[in-house]
């Protein structure tokens, strides 16, 4: 009897140890097959657990934006509100392409071919950008250029930007270089919320030169710069609601190779600019505003084609 309690006994352990051998390499299959390596609670340093252990579908509320942000280095997400209150998703990770909320006061919008080809661009001008009425998809604003160097060989700034409303194919002159606020800038529109144009001051064939921001006033006919700081380096990104920028900048010297270190967000209503985060070591990339809440059903390897 004895001998037989043994071999039961040593039976159990056995089986036992199968059972946390093959559970075990269950879960690591699991985990390394899973397109999230790890799930939100787990990447999250421990201050921001209990914070990300609320995290729901239905978390951020209607009127309440989040956006997302990387850091380079280690492919690091994050999400931010609009307040700088920040959590950290994880690494090698990304949010799907369907909860990145397109703004609905378009920034350079995708104007189809048959509606440029209805354009009547001026002698020696060249369709530069357009972006469309959130009211009415017939009405644009769009910037031509003029196509030909300047007497010293260099790109000229000259520009014109017009209405233009598809149905009745007709053009309206807004302004041009001689009528903006500076005329050693274009002024070329990235946003337009219903009477408000949102023009950023450039300077044509520069990727470096960004140089403000000003809104346009339809009705009123009148510019106001925006206090934005000089160290932006990346055109903003509207908010879904329109009251809100996002956008990136540098400590450091404004050239191809700035470093992007710095999140800014700019309340649009109060004309107030805030860091969100600023870190001489790393750079930092605004992917966009978020539809709705993050699950961990949301998040996908970063290298994951959604095409």
């Amino acid at each position: 009897m004895k001998n037989n309690k043994g071999f039961i006994g040593m039976g159990l352990i056995l089986a036992i140890i199968a059972v946390l051998v093959v559970g075990g390499g269950a879960y690591y299959l699991r985990t390394k097959n899973s397109s999230v390596s790890k799930d939100i609670k787990e990447n999250l340093p421990v201050e921001n657990q209990t914070q990300n252990n609320q995290l729901e579908e239905n978390q951020i509320e209607k009127g309440q934006y989040k956006f997302a942000y990387y850091q380079y280095q280690d492919n690091k997400l994050y999400i931010s509100s609009t307040d700088g209150e920040v959590t950290f998703l994880g690494s090698d990770v990304k949010i799907k392409k369907d909860k990145i909320e397109s703004p609905r006061y378009y920034s350079y919008s995708v104007m189809s071919k048959n509606v440029l080809e209805n354009i009547k661009l001026s002698p020696d001008m060249g369709f530069y950008s357009a972006i469309q009425s959130i009211d009415d998809e017939d009405l644009w604003i769009f910037t031509e250029r003029y196509t030909q160097n300047a007497p010293d060989g260099e790109l000229s700034s000259k520009y014109n930007l017009y209405f233009y409303n598809n149905k009745t194919k007709t053009r309206e002159f807004i302004f041009s270089q001689d009528k903006n606020p500076d005329p050693k800038y274009s002024f070329i529109p990235f946003a337009w919320t219903k009477d408000i144009v949102y023009l950023e001051a450039k300077v044509f064939g520069s990727a470096t030169e960004n140089e403000g921001i000003w809104s346009y006033d339809i009705k009123t006919k009148q510019f106001s710069k925006l206090p934005i700081s000089s160290s932006y380096v990346t055109t903003p990104i509207i908010s879904p609601d329109g009251k809100y920028f996002i956008y990136g900048g540098t400590t450091g010297h404004k050239d191809l190779d700035s470093s992007l270190n710095i999140i800014f967000v700019y309340d649009i209503t109060k004309n107030q600019e805030k860091i969100v985060v600023k870190d001489n070591n790393f750079s930092f990339w605004a992917s966009g505003w978020i539809n709705g809440g993050i699950n961990t059903s949301d998040l996908i390897n970063i290298n994951e084609d959604e095409s």
